[in-house]
């Protein structure tokens, strides 16, 4: 039966290529997940002065990841209310790649398994 789950979207993969490319999956959610912590932590360093956009690796990596997660924030940030001027779109992003996470390590994976 669980052949029959993965077969009907991806017919034409076997099943360690299908394991293969969940394994995929899950690194790149671990990846987004490292990187929009980098967007957080440089954006109050900045905030409370310790370092600014003036450096160099400073402003590269956060016009990078700004430009990888704000489409995503921007209709979070619409919907959430702001809690005395902090901005909660960067926690419910946290939140919803730990439940994708979740759900395909531990959800699908074992499903492939059998």
């Amino acid at each position: 039966m669980p052949q029959r789950i993965y077969a009907a979207v991806f017919p034409n993969l076997t099943l360690v290529e299908m394991v293969a490319l969940i394994s995929v999956f899950i690194l790149l959610l671990n990846i987004a997940t490292f990187l929009l912590l980098a967007h957080v932590i440089i954006d109050y360093l900045v905030r409370f002065g310790v370092t600014s956009y003036r450096n160099g690796f400073v402003a590269q990596l956060k016009a990078f990841t700004t430009a990888l997660f704000e489409p995503v924030l921007m209709p979070l940030r619409k919907v959430l209310p702001r809690f005395n001027g902090v901005d909660l779109s960067p926690l419910v992003l946290f939140i919803i790649l730990y439940f994708l996470r979740v759900l395909v390590s531990q959800d699908l994976m074992p499903l492939l398994a059998t």
